[in-house]
């Protein structure tokens, strides 16, 4: 079967009615500290550097909030895992997106809600890199 192509959870996106809201209870209940925060998204995470992190989305119609949760992978080579998502039966799959030394990409499969493959990366060193390219997917997101 060969070695895997990813090799961690590295983000979870939640949708939230209201970012200020989350990122309070977020902080203040549960410890977790703020990465990044700008008008689209707010990235936590708990203090070990390598944890998963957390990012908030806000829901584009609060009226219409519907929770769905979108999970981050990394794979230790992401154009070996972009050509073997693009050559399977994934219904669209996103071009690989930079910023800084930080690469990604997004695909929809056939079950439902998209997901996301980084580069490996460390997301205390790469905070600003990875809110630029969450940004660029938060109509996907929202």
């Amino acid at each position: 079967m060969g070695d895997p192509v990813l090799n961690r959870i590295r983000m979870v996106s939640l949708r939230v009615r209201n970012k200020s809201k989350a990122e309070e209870w977020y902080t203040k209940k549960l410890g977790l500290q703020v990465l990044w925060r700008n008008e689209s998204t707010i990235g936590l995470q708990a203090k070990e550097s390598w944890g998963t992190v957390v990012v908030l989305v806000e829901a584009a119609d609060p009226l219409r909030f519907e929770q769905e949760t979108v999970i981050h992978f990394t794979a230790s080579n992401i154009h070996e895992a972009y050509e073997k998502v693009k050559a399977s039966s994934t219904a669209y799959v996103e071009q690989i997106q930079t910023s800084g030394s930080t690469a990604m990409f997004c695909y929809h499969d056939h079950s439902g809600p998209p997901t996301m493959i980084w580069s490996e990366l460390n997301p205390i060193d790469r905070s600003e890199d990875i809110a630029n390219l969450i940004s660029r997917f938060v109509p996907i997101l929202a």
